[in-house]
Formats: C-alpha cells, sequence, structure tokens
C-alpha cells in the first residue's frame, strides 16, 4: 500500500501484510513529521516516489522511529563523516509572532513594578516557556520545564556572591580608595567561567525535547581552571596559545553536553583555525570592529560543523555579510522603536538560529535514555547580573 506525509508529500510504497488494520502512526523520513493514517483507508499514490520503509504496527516512539538506522561509525572517525551523505537534512523552525512577545513582556514589566521586581523570575519563566515551545524540530517542539519559584531561590543563593563581586569593591572604592573599583574587574573575570558552566547546567537540565532532557555535565571547577589558565597563556604568549585555549573551551562546553544519555562530539583541530584566531582580534581593533562578523562566522561555521550527537552532524552555513545585517537591523529595530521593538529583536534571534542551522542524519532514537541531572538556579541568576549569556 501508498502511504504519503501529510506535511511534505513524500510518499512510498509499504507492505500492507506487516501492519494491522485501524488508525496508525508513522514518522516521515524526509521531513521527520510524525502523522497518522488509517489502514482501511485508500491508499494515495504518487508514481516516481522512492518507497518509504516499513511502517511499525504500534505508535511511534521517535521522531524518525520508520527510519533506518544508520551504519555503525568506526571508533575514533570524525564527527563530520558520522553521517551518511544520503541521510535527509532537517532545520528547525521557530513559530513564535513578535506580538505575543510583546505583550508576554509588557505583563511581565507591569507586574515586576508592582511587585516590586518580584515577579521578574516568573516573568522570565514565562518567556523562557514560549520560546521553547514554539521552537519546533523534526515534527516535535521542545519544552521548558524551569520554574519561576527556582529562579527566585537561585538569586538568593547568588546574593552573597553578588554583594562580594560587586557591592563590597564599590564601597570600598567610595570610602577607602578609587582603586578598589578594580577588584569588580577581577571578581568577574574569575567568576565568569563558574557562571557559565552553573547557568548551562540548570539550563539544560530544565531543557526537554521529546521526553528527555538534556543535560550539561562539565564543573565548575574544570571550566574556571580552562579560562583562568588560559587566559593567562594568550596573554603572556602575546596571543599564540589562544588557539589551544579556543579549542579546550569548545571541546569543553560541547562534550560535556548530553541529549539523555547521548553525548556530544567535537573534533575540531588547533591547526585548522590557528591564524584566523592569532590575526583575528588585531584585524578586528585594525578594522574598528567591523572584522570582527567575518571572524565569528568563521568560528560558527567551522564549530558546528566539527559538533555531531547520536548519528547527526550539523552545519551553520552563515557569512561575515550575513551577520552584520542580522546584527545592524536589530539595533536599528531597538532604536528606532526606543526599545519597543525588543520583543521583536528576540523573535528574529530565534528565527536566525533556526534559519542557518541545519541537522543531517538519523537517530536510533530506541537507544537514548533519559538521564535526568540535578542542577541549581543560582548560576541562572549571576547570568543575568553580570549579563553574561551563551546560545542554546
Amino acid at each position: 500500500m501508498r502511504v504519503q506525509c501529510p506535511s511534505c508529500s513524500h510518499s512510498g510504497t509499504v507492505d500492507g501484510s506487516k501492519i494491522p488494520f485501524g488508525l496508525l502512526q508513522a514518522a516521515c523520513p524526509r521531513c521527520g513529521a510524525i502523522f497518522k493514517f488509517n489502514r482501511a483507508e485508500k491508499a494515495r499514490s504518487l508514481a516516481g516516489m522512492s518507497s518509504m520503509p516499513d511502517v511499525p504496527s504500534q505508535a511511534a516512539t521517535a521522531p524518525q522511529s520508520a527510519q533506518p538506522k544508520p551504519p555503525a561509525v568506526p571508533h575514533g572517525k570524525a564527527a563530520t563523516g558520522v553521517v551518511d551523505a544520503t541521510a535527509p537534512t532537517h532545520s528547525l523552525s521557530f513559530h513564535g509572532k513578535g506580538g505575543e512577545l510583546f505583550g508576554i513582556y509588557l505583563v511581565n514589566a507591569l507586574l515586576s513594578m508592582v511587585t516590586l521586581n518580584i515577579y521578574y523570575f516568573w516573568g522570565k519563566t514565562k518567556l523562557r516557556r514560549y520560546l521553547w515551545s514554539h521552537t519546533q524540530f523534526m515534527g516535535d517542539r521542545f519544552e521548558y520545564l524551569g520554574t519561576g519559584k527556582e529562579l527566585f531561590k537561585g538569586a538568593f543563593r547568588a546574593s552573597g556572591l553578588f554583594l562580594l563581586i560587586f557591592i563590597v569593591p564599590n564601597l570600598l572604592a567610595e570610602f577607602v580608595h578609587p582603586a578598589f573599583g578594580v577588584l569588580i574587574a577581577i571578581g568577574v573575570f574569575v567568576i565568569k567561567p563558574y557562571v557559565l558552566a552553573s547557568a548551562r547546567r540548570y539550563r539544560y537540565n530544565r531543557t526537554q525535547w521529546h521526553g528527555v532532557r538534556f543535560s550539561f555535565r562539565g564543573t565548575a571547577k574544570e571550566a574556571m581552571k580552562i579560562y583562568l589558565i588560559g587566559t593567562f597563556l594568550s596573554v603572556v604568549t602575546f596571543g599564540f596559545y589562544y588557539p589551544r585555549f579556543y579549542m579546550d573551551k569548545q571541546e569543553f562546553w560541547r562534550t560535556n553536553s548530553f541529549y539523555g544519555t547521548s553525548q556530544f562530539k567535537y573534533n575540531g583541530k588547533m591547526e585548522d583555525l590557528r591564524w584566523h584566531l592569532i590575526l583575528g582580534h588585531p584585524l578586528i581593533i585594525i578594522t574598528f570592529g567591523m572584522y570582527w562578523f567575518w571572524y565569528r562566522a568563521k568560528l560558527m561555521r567551522y564549530d558546528w560543523e566539527h559538533t555531531s550527537v547520536e548519528g547527526l552532524s550539523f552545519s551553520f552555513d552563515i557569512t561575515g555579510g550575513q551577520l552584520f545585517t542580522y546584527y545592524l537591523v536589530n539595533v536599528l529595530i531597538v532604536i528606532f522603536t526606543l526599545g519597543i521593538g525588543f520583543p521583536w529583536v528576540i523573535k528574529r534571534m530565534a528565527e536566525f538560529n533556526c534559519r542557518f542551522l541545519m541537522v543531517k542524519g538519523t537517530v536510533d532514537f530506541e537507544g537514548i535514555r533519559q538521564r535526568i541531572t540535578t542542577a541549581s538556579a543560582a548560576g541562572d541568576g549571576l547570568a543575568d547580573a553580570m549579563d553574561v549569556d551563551f546560545g542554546f
């Protein structure tokens, strides 16, 4: 019998003798959409299309469960070689609207003022749930499982560290000597890797897709060691150590990221980016910052091309000109709307990532198991206070 996907119209032949009568569910091997069909229903046909794999007799347990399992990859194989050239390509999509985001921001601002900023934590949770739930991949949407109460309690845990980093140096600079003000910069530099690791651990832990959570398992201690040593050696070697430092950072952030029991892999090589990283910062200074967009675009392309997870490889096909235009339009929106257009900037940010990030391959989702880790929201609160963020 012939089965056709209602989302992309891809169709193929399945052996009717292997599936029961009644309402069934399958996953399209082309677009990943989950759809239902009736065995008794008259099959639609489309001449010349390639055959679809057999449809399971029970509801699919994951996107693409009807697809064949990818061939095993030899140990040590590069991430870019994990996925077969004939494997399907998938993209993310964002379905949120600027007007809806504006309404969320407006309500959050009003309630935060009325409650002396206490509602801020519940407002931030509401915003994240909206952004996560309107981002779709392979027919399924993401879920944000964090709560306002967790963020509120996390902010209290972080208040002591915030006091030590910002308030005490300010008081010393005001009443003892202005030189104490430099302690703020030192404190931010030292604590930044801790904040990045802690915030990432919390946000990944509270993110779920297709019933399985993400997690980050790197420790704040490891992050601080990499950043402090890497920064020091990069300075004393006049930037020549920076390529090694950059690769250490990417490997730490990516290989400590998990989807359930599946670990992300990174196989970037320092030699590939050595001169790009060494000469990049001087060129950024010489061009008054303009070269940064081309510098950053190349790193984004390279890092994603050398990242993989559970049979999936990634690409981020962006140019420096596209990155420049994206930031320029965002700035103009904020300036000419006097900040009112910021929700539309958030919408553009989500659409931007979904537009350029492509995922290729097939996955044996049945082999992925849930693994829930613990995480505190304290680092997430400090990330806001220090204006530190990262792309998910």
